[in-house]
């Protein structure tokens, strides 16, 4: 079992964080609660920052809070034959992470890993248990929640398996938000704060790999690279790549 890093925390009381009843109640899980019970959640319920690379939990570990990601991105990965990590899903921000081990008793089944820093909410298995009891309404939204996740792990492994790593590549970088005020419809920046071993690992590739991509992307005009930067020169030929 990996050891798990000490997480640098920042716990945020509720009277430091008067924001945090509003942004439950228009989350898709924890919206349909009643007031009474968003106060119970925010009165228990901190906010931890996670260093990348630091884990959240890790697999076999007991389940004692479910967690919900405000920003970054979170890796859930589990070793394979190798014992390489291999990722199974990603989080990033609003998704839930642990509500069905929670409710289930279940120990992690993954290892949880901010693969950059990340605002985690965590709030206690214990009111979670409760409130999944008592408002039916929580329990399809769970559920709903789980499909979600479920759905979208099936669509990684399926892109991981049949795509050639340029398809990858090329559909990563598109999928990336731009920074804000970016508006030109062929050309955008994309702010890199993950490594290429970071990359490789989020793509089921070796960095080696990854960066013989860039590179050669690079070479053929379709993307710019500098330090943490890489401007996406011709999103048509991209999205060419993808499609082939």
């Amino acid at each position: 079992m990996p050891t798990r890093a000490q997480p640098h925390i920042r716990l945020v009381t509720p009277a430091a964080d008067p924001g945090l009843i509003g942004y439950l109640r228009h989350h898709r899980v924890f919206g349909v609660l009643p007031h009474d019970a968003l106060q119970q959640v925010a009165a228990v319920a901190h906010h931890r920052t996670y260093l990348r690379g630091q884990h959240l939990y890790v697999e076999g570990e007991p389940t004692s809070h479910v967690y919900v990601v405000r920003s970054g991105l979170v890796v859930m990965a589990e070793a394979d034959d190798r014992g390489s990590p291999r990722v199974v899903i990603t989080y990033a921000a609003d998704d839930v992470s642990g509500s069905m081990c929670a409710t289930l008793g279940m120990v992690h089944q993954c290892t949880a890993t901010a693969l950059v820093d990340s605002e985690v909410l965590h709030l206690p298995k214990s009111v979670f248990d409760s409130l999944y009891e008592k408002y039916p309404k929580l329990g399809l939204r769970v559920l709903e929640e789980v499909n979600h996740i479920v759905r979208r792990s099936r669509r990684m492994i399926m892109a991981l398996t049949l795509s050639p790593i340029t398809a990858r590549v090329a559909s990563f970088l598109l999928s990336v938000p731009a920074p804000s005020g970016e508006t030109a419809p062929k050309a955008a920046r994309v702010e890199l704060s993950l490594s290429h071993q970071d990359l490789a690992l989020l793509l089921g590739t070796s960095r080696e790999s990854v960066t013989r991509v860039l590179d050669r992307l690079a070479a053929d005009g379709i993307i710019a690279v500098s330090r943490r930067c890489i401007e996406i020169l011709d999103s048509g030929r991209l999205k060419r790549l993808i499609e082939n």
